[in-house]
């Protein structure tokens, strides 16, 4: 028994630092990403950052709404567009359609309908943003003149608020600095 404990004792092995090992594989290294798959996920999130804030409700959601369809609508121009994942089509289509509640309240009854259609379009164009070269090939349509205009006229109309607000907040301040004056002048700002 004895002689059992004093062999299991030497069979210690030594610590970690007093090991040396030969490292003979070369260190790992992740493959370089494609610059083009990079550009392409880079702009997919940051439509689905854009509509994000939309969907927030903020002060700004015509403005980021705008710049979501403008970044859409310059991925719509490409010719040698690279598919986008199953996953982030399913995003991006999930984010517009949530994008039309927060925006149709800031458009008149008529005008409404044209911003649903220029979302749909918008959503129909992501969805072919997600075939492969060969099936975008087989069907053109998504892609149609009629589509194409759709999400420019979406794309005009949040830029059109965009700016109305912009005007808004320029009046006001410029009416806070001359109401100001007014009081400073009056001696009531004392």
């Amino acid at each position: 028994m004895q002689k059992l404990l004093t062999s299991t004792l030497n069979a210690i092995p030594p610590k970690a630092e007093d090991t040396c090992f030969e490292d003979t594989d070369p260190p790992f290294s992740p493959p370089e990403p494609n610059p083009e798959e990079s550009e392409r996920d880079h702009c997919v999130d940051r439509i689905d950052d854009e509509l994000t804030v939309v969907c927030r409700d903020d002060d700004d959601v015509c403005y980021h709404g705008s710049h979501a369809i403008a970044l859409l609508s310059q991925q719509i121009g490409q010719r040698d567009l690279l598919p986008i994942s199953r996953r982030q089509a399913a995003r991006l289509r999930a984010r517009l359609q949530l994008a039309r509640d927060a925006l149709l309240p800031f458009f008149a009854d008529g005008d409404q309908r044209h911003v649903t259609a220029g979302l749909i379009s918008a959503e129909k164009f992501v969805t072919w943003w997600a075939l492969s070269k060969d099936q975008r090939r087989v069907q053109p349509s998504y892609v149609s003149r009629e589509h194409r205009l759709r999400v420019r006229w979406l794309q005009n109309a949040l830029h059109n608020l965009s700016i109305i607000d912009e005007l808004d907040e320029s009046a006001g301040t410029r009416r806070d600095r001359l109401v100001a004056t007014i009081k400073i002048n009056s001696g009531a700002g004392k």
